[in-house]
């Protein structure tokens, strides 16, 4: 009999897609052959059957009423789906859902395994955080970002010859509320930065997305790209600026020289934890609007970046990492 698991998350303009690739990248690297994963999800219309891992199976749920979860009715479907499919244990990767949520769902079901940046206080078997409170709290377990990278980028390796610094790519993931990109881009041009390619993502849920193409895409050296899965990422780009998502943390593993933004408070912790890595560079927190430092970048400081560049320090970090990396997991299955 396998031992299925229920995975609740959504993937809307609200929420964004972060939490559920991270989730299916997790699914992935703890290689459960034995168990099948259901994801219980209020999403949209984009289709992830190409990053779909064999052994799951999306479920849509529909509790967004006015902009807002109908706790009721979201406890009382993934109830249901959790009794329906004999589910062992439920994952939630869900900052949306209130500390009431947790609390009708744990009178009736124990074992909820919550995956949670920025808050503690839920009821739960586990919650998986960066947010180390008391260390003797046996309900908290520490993150470890890397379980949420696809596998081949953990495995690429870092060479600095492979790189082309003169191509940059902006992906501020695919909300960009605070409009980074654009903000980028004008940093690039009035700064005369010698990038020959700029290969920028512009999420489906940006809203922004049309007046940018407007405004830049004339410019030859600029190229937009939109959401595609699985992401082709152009692992050949030496520069890339962004937020602290996921998305910075794949950058920074496959050795590139990141230009990071603290953007939502969600990335707060992964922001501490890329920040004092090898080639990033953390501009500032879009909160304090110190981030307007980058318009001091020119050429010249770029270069004194690329300069630095060590890929044998990077190796090692990351060979240790993977290291860790390996034994997190085993812990991490030892909870389920």
């Amino acid at each position: 009999m396998k031992d299925n698991i229920l995975i609740r998350v959504d993937y809307l303009p609200a929420n964004g897609l972060g939490h559920i690739v991270r989730q299916i990248n997790l699914i992935n690297n703890l290689n459960l052959k034995t168990s099948f994963f259901f994801i219980l999800a209020n999403k949209n219309s984009i289709s992830l059957k190409d990053i779909l891992p064999k052994n799951c199976k999306i479920i849509s749920l529909k509790s967004y009423e006015n902009g807002k979860i109908n706790i009721q009715k979201d406890c009382s479907i993934t109830l249901k789906y959790l009794k329906k499919y004999n589910c062992s244990n439920l994952f939630v990767d869900n900052f949306k859902l209130s500390k009431n949520w947790y609390k009708k769902i744990y009178k009736n079901f124990k074992n909820i395994i919550i995956f949670h940046d920025f808050m503690t206080n839920f009821k739960g078997k586990i919650i998986v955080t960066n947010i180390l409170k008391n260390n003797k709290d046996k309900k908290i377990f520490p993150m470890n970002e890397l379980i949420f990278l696809n596998r081949k980028t953990i495995n690429k390796r870092v060479i600095k010859k492979n790189l082309n610094f003169a191509k940059c790519n902006i992906d501020f993931g695919s909300i960009d509320q605070n409009n980074l990109t654009e903000f980028v881009l004008d940093t690039i041009l009035k700064n005369n930065l010698s990038f020959t390619n700029i290969n920028v993502f512009l999420g489906p849920y940006n809203n922004n997305a049309i007046n940018i193409k407007n405004k830049f895409g004339k410019n030859k050296n600029i190229y937009f790209s939109s959401l595609k899965f699985p992401r082709k990422y152009d692992s050949k780009s030496g520069i890339y600026f962004g937020n602290c998502g996921i998305t910075a943390t794949e950058n920074y593993f496959l050795g590139k020289i990141s230009f990071i933004f603290l953007s939502s408070k969600n990335q707060y912790q992964r922001m501490k934890y890329l920040k004092i890595k090898p080639n990033v560079n953390y501009i500032g927190s879009v909160f304090s609007k110190r981030y307007a430092n980058i318009k001091l970048l020119n050429n010249i400081n770029i270069n004194k970046y690329i300069s630095k560049f060590d890929d044998k320090k990077i190796m090692n970090i990351k060979n240790n990492e993977i290291d860790k990396l390996k034994q997190y997991i085993s812990n991490f299955k030892s909870l389920l």
